[in-house]
């Protein structure tokens, strides 16, 4: 807020105010004399001076309100840049952990001193490896395409 559009509000509102009805009847049905006439004069300012600071302070609530959803739209997408870099990484993050646990198998395999003993447990082990899960996670998908659409709509407006 600053002091011009204050005063273009204040002179609008009682630029206004003047050309309504109300007022040209009062004029017309009274005969304001002296002090009674400066007295309504000093009410309807003091009026419309209330009425422009009402307006600068919604004025200021929009923007503020606006600034907030601004800021809220900034953290749902960090959030969803997250959420999307979590999905995408649990794959990647298993086909590594299954590299790591073949690479260990085999350097387990070649320090063996008893070849018997590792065709006992190789099946064990690499059952346990092909466990590991490395499928993507595909069920949040849509809900993440979703979100992702709500947002990229909010920030062109």
């Amino acid at each position: 807020m600053d002091i011009k559009s204050f005063t273009k509000n204040l002179e609008s509102i009682i630029d206004t105010f003047y050309k309504t009805e109300l007022i040209k009847d009062a004029n017309i049905q009274t005969n304001f004399t002296g002090d009674k006439k400066e007295e309504f004069l000093k009410e309807i300012l003091a009026l419309a001076a209330t009425t422009a600071l009402k307006l600068e302070e919604m004025e200021l609530s929009w923007y503020a309100a606006k600034a907030q959803n601004k800021i809220q739209l900034a953290e749902a997408l960090k959030s969803l840049v997250q959420t999307e870099s979590i999905a995408k990484g649990v794959e990647s993050n298993a086909r590594i952990n299954r590299a790591n646990c073949y690479v260990g198998f085999l350097q387990v395999v070649a320090n063996a001193q008893e070849s018997g003993a590792i065709g006992s447990h190789a099946s064990n082990c690499l059952r346990a490896i092909n466990d590991i899960d490395i499928t993507r996670i595909i069920g949040y998908e849509p809900v993440i395409v979703e979100i992702r659409n709500d947002i990229q709509k909010q920030i062109k407006e």
